[in-house]
């Protein structure tokens, strides 16, 4: 009788934690582009490392969802822009890797369950027809589109590293030009006002 007991005790454990098991493996229809997850790192950091390794593990499983676009925060433009990112989420800067998906961010370390917590941001993202490219849409609007140097890293198949190649247009620039146009032409007309009183 115990043991009958226990076989219909195993049945019904292995029906209740199937379908829990199926559901968190459940993956969505691959039915689009992948969406860029962009890193914004440091050679030397040890958690972008563990933050590279740990997307480049699970590219084989997750790759038709995310595309990683990495950011070498030691390059000066690369920074700059990375402060303009910073600025749209309201976010003081400092910490990496500074993990963007989509209208989503992460900073501060990295670790496995923090990797698997943004696999499911990549997923709920990559479902998500509101779905907003943040950083591309700040590279769009900044005029820096056609302006992005793709390269693939070395030691990272699944990364590819951009370089921002010319910073934001200052329009500040040109309001001193202006300026310095208004003010000669200012200049020369009084100068004139001047010397035809001078000559009456």
């Amino acid at each position: 009788m115990k043991k009958y007991l226990l076989y219909v005790l195993a049945f019904l454990m292995l029906l209740f934690v199937t379908p829990t098991i199926n559901a968190k493996t459940k993956l969505p229809e691959a039915n689009r582009e992948p969406i860029n997850v962009y890193i914004f790192r440091g050679e030397t950091c040890g958690y972008c490392h563990s933050a590279l390794e740990f997307f480049e593990e699970s590219q084989e499983k997750y790759g038709d969802y995310f595309k990683l676009i990495g950011f070498e925060v030691s390059d000066e433009k690369n920074q700059n822009f990375w402060q303009k990112v910073g600025d749209y989420f309201n976010d003081e800067i400092g910490s990496i890797p500074y993990i963007v998906i989509g209208d989503a961010y992460h900073k501060t370390g990295f670790s496995e369950e923090i990797g698997e917590d943004i696999i499911d941001i990549i997923l709920k993202q990559y479902q998500n027809e509101k779905y907003v490219d943040v950083v591309n849409k700040l590279i769009t609007d900044n005029e820096l589109s056609d302006k992005i140097e793709y390269q693939q890293n070395s030691e990272f198949t699944v990364l590819t590293d951009a370089k921002v190649k010319s910073e934001v247009k200052d329009n500040s620039k040109d309001a001193y030009i202006i300026v310095g146009i208004f003010v000669v032409l200012i200049g020369g007309v009084a100068g004139l006002v001047v010397a035809s009183r001078k000559g009456n």
